[in-house]
Parts: structure tokens; sequence; C-alpha cells
């Protein structure tokens, strides 16, 4: 009865194991590959959720849980192709550096393309036969795509500046809020300001180097 009422339950128990993870081991560096997984599955899982419900409502039995899967995997490849070149990116060597990305970052939070970009999120559809694992991959991939082009720059913020995984879980719990909302023009305003926040504290050294 459980696992019916909360199909995606699975989804959440990875993410809270990558927060166990980043809660234990400190700042994430993100030059090393296993910490930006670890950042992804922490705060991209969460993200992540509402597509896992609507996925599970548009399959039935035990298709449920494979489509759910399938749909992440292709989620998960988008984001660590991403990761592979963070990884190439030096990371911020002083607090001018850390203002200067995170103020890239909050004046993206802003912009039309990002805006059209959420809606597309949205907009991708659900392939719902029972032997449509390939299209629910390729779903899944679309989805992460326009989910990288909307939170990836917030993503590559955090890593270059080693956010602390405190600030890491709001950004999540934000981008979650922003994902689900019925007006999200102003949760994403909400983010920015706190995005810019973010760009003066790291201007004065709160944190990063």
């Amino acid at each position: 009865r459980f696992t019916a009422r909360h199909p995606a339950w699975w989804v959440v128990a990875i993410a809270a194991t990558a927060w166990t993870g980043m809660l234990a081991g400190g700042t994430p560096h993100h030059h090393h590959g296993g910490s930006w997984a670890l950042m992804v599955a922490a705060t991209m899982l969460p993200v992540f959720l509402p597509r896992a419900r609507r996925v599970a409502r548009a399959s039935v039995g035990r298709v449920r849980n494979r489509a759910v899967a399938e749909t992440l995997a292709g989620y998960l490849v988008v984001w660590l192709a991403l990761g592979a070149g963070v990884m190439l990116l030096p990371p911020a060597s002083s607090p001018g550096v850390v203002a200067a990305v995170w103020l890239a970052a909050t004046v993206w939070q802003r912009t039309a393309v990002r805006y059209r970009a959420l809606n597309r999120c949205h907009a991708v559809g659900v392939p719902a036969g029972t032997r449509d694992g390939r299209r629910r991959v390729q779903a899944g991939m679309a989805y992460g795509t326009w989910c990288a082009a909307t939170c990836g720059p917030a993503m590559i913020a955090a890593a270059v500046t080693g956010l602390p995984p405190v600030l890491m879980l709001a950004l999540a719990a934000a981008l979650l809020a922003e994902r689900i909302a019925r007006r999200p023009r102003v949760v994403s305003l909400r983010i920015a300001l706190a995005m810019l926040a973010g760009a003066l504290g790291g201007g004065l050294g709160l944190f990063g180097p």
C-alpha cells in the first residue's frame, strides 16, 4: 500500500543517502567525479521527484518502477555528462571570483530563456507503453537537458565555489519549490535574491576559498 501511494520512495531513499554522504564529507570538491555525482544525487534527485510521480501515474503494475528507473537513467546521463565538463573548470580562486560566479547564476535565473527552458521541462511527454523502455530513457534525457538548462548554472556555481552542504540543501529545496509552484516566477525571484545574497557573501569571503 505504501509503495502504491508513494511510487518514488526509492528515489527519495537514494537522495537521502546522498545527503548523508554530503553532510558527512563536508564541502564537496568539484574536481572529483564522485563529488559531482554525489551533488547531483543529493540536489537533483529531489527536483526529479515530480517527474517520477508523473511517470509512475502514466505506468501500470510491474512496469511502474522500471519506467521510473529508465526515465531516471536518461536524466542522470545528462547530469553526469555535464559533470565531465564541470570538472575541467578551475575552482574559484578568490572572493571576487566567487562573487562573479554567483552573480552570473543570479542573472541567468531571471532570463526569459531560462523560463522557456523551465516550461519545456514540464512539456516533455511520458511514454506509457509497457515496452517503451528506450523511449522512456530518451524522454528522461530530454527532461534532463531542459532541467540542466534551468538548474545547471546554479549547480556549476555551487561546485566551483565549494558551496557548504547546508546551503546546498537550501538550494535543492528552492529548486524543487520552483518546479512545483503554481507561480514559479515568484519563487524564481526569491531564488535570485538568495543567489545575490550568496554573491555578496562570497565576495566577503563567507564561503569559498
